[in-house]
């Protein structure tokens, strides 16, 4: 049976050195001070890289139990608690206490809320889209030691476990009939289950650590693995401009270009 002629072309794998590189120059860009409509393209790009590389659903998690709850309590406290010209409503809950809404405080709440969903894109192309056994492959070829490969594969495969484990309690829970079908009984369930799940994840990755002690992880025996990650040309140049462009960026909006 031969393949129809139509038929969609599969996708090209990425390197997982090529997210990690992304990742780590969207990390850098998101702790410039850029103005607002810079973050927002920023953003932008972020959020399109995540999604064409990872599900809508995986990122919507990410984003529901991650950065959205910090973004929107960062834009709360700065629309009530600082000061401006422009007051759109005040209130004095005690004597010697006030709260006003402001035209200034709701933009910086704004400026620093697209901040901190920037901070969290560039985690999620840290830890989304790759693999743990891809990343350890990155990490050992940039001669990192074996005990801090460990702990950053570790710590960046969380949410991919977190989000496994919560998925078989859902289903779990489902079966049992503790909860229907649909997002908000979903979510609900997640929020309930998360903190077991959270203490299940650091128990396995304390069991790994041990295991991997008895194995003399220290050791510097070369490490040959089996499996080649894919690569290309284009790959390799975005690898060395993206990172130049991070730091250009960084260089020019700190005044170092003017």
């Amino acid at each position: 049976m031969t393949p129809s002629s139509n038929a969609r072309p599969t996708r090209r794998p990425v390197n997982p050195k090529t997210w990690l590189v992304l990742g780590l120059s969207f990390f850098v860009l998101s702790l410039v001070p850029f103005p607002l409509p810079s973050r927002i393209v920023l953003l932008a790009v972020q959020v399109a890289l995540v999604l064409w590389a990872v599900p809508l659903r995986q990122f919507m998690f990410f984003v529901v139990f991650g950065m959205g709850p910090v973004a929107v309590m960062a834009w709360l406290i700065q629309a009530i608690s600082r000061g401006g010209g422009h007051v759109y409503a005040s209130w004095h809950p005690m004597p010697g206490i006030a709260f006003e809404v402001t035209s200034e405080g709701i933009y910086h709440g704004v400026l620093m809320a697209v901040q901190i969903l920037n901070f969290g894109s560039a985690c999620a192309l840290l830890s989304l889209p790759t693999t743990a056994g891809g990343l350890r492959r990155v990490l050992h070829e940039w001669h990192l030691p074996p005990r801090l490969i460990f702990l950053i594969v570790a710590s960046l495969n969380a949410p991919h476990q977190l989000a496994a484990y919560a998925q078989i309690a859902v289903e779990s829970a489902r079966a049992r009939g503790m909860a229907e079908n649909g997002f908000c009984p979903t979510v609900r369930l997640r929020v309930r289950t998360m903190a077991t799940l959270f203490t299940l994840v650091l128990l396995e990755h304390n069991d790994r650590a041990l295991s991997l002690e008895q194995r003399a992880i220290e050791s510097r025996r070369s490490r040959i693995f089996l499996y080649a990650d894919p690569d290309s040309f284009m790959q390799r140049m975005v690898r060395i401009l993206v990172p130049l462009i991070a730091l250009g960026l960084t260089w020019y909006q700190y005044g170092g270009a003017l």
